[in-house]
């Protein structure tokens, strides 16, 4: 007999964009190690920065990538945990002239997420594009503090 078991998260609305959790607010101005799925990032110098008006909450991993490494919290969706925090964006992978994958190419399915645990800041993107035929894109970038 197989037992299946289902884990369901919930998740919160964050409230405005001046509620940064805080969980991630501790971390504001912390330094640590890159942890990247990117080649040749991991093992740069990191720090986390918090900033907030009364337009927009965001989360920022400061380092020397190509890409910048920030995460909008506008209109997200929070989910507290044992050990720390899960936030679910609001974006949608749409960047000035294009999107994540390109300015030529079809955004499939977009997912962005920001973890906060264990002293580790992860930001997290999940795509599909239509010119890999939809398969699966992850980009994982951490800030491990020191």
């Amino acid at each position: 007999m197989n037992i299946l078991f289902l884990t369901i998260l919930t998740f919160s609305a964050l409230a405005s964009a001046s509620n940064i959790p805080q969980q991630i607010e501790a971390l504001n101005g912390k330094s640590g190690i890159l942890l990247s799925s990117v080649v040749d990032e991991s093992g740069l110098t990191c720090k986390i920065t918090t900033s907030e008006t009364s337009q927009q909450a965001r989360v920022v991993i400061e380092s020397e990538t190509y890409f910048p490494i920030v995460a909008y919290l506008n209109n997200s969706k929070l989910k507290t945990t044992t050990n720390g925090v899960l936030i679910l964006t609001a974006e949608n992978g749409k960047r000035p002239g294009g999107s994540v994958c390109g300015d030529a190419d079809v955004l499939l399915k977009y997912e962005k997420t920001v973890e906060a645990q264990n002293k580790i800041l992860t930001i997290r993107e999940q795509f599909r594009c239509l010119s890999d035929f939809g398969k699966k894109t992850e980009i994982v970038k951490s800030c491990k503090l020191i």
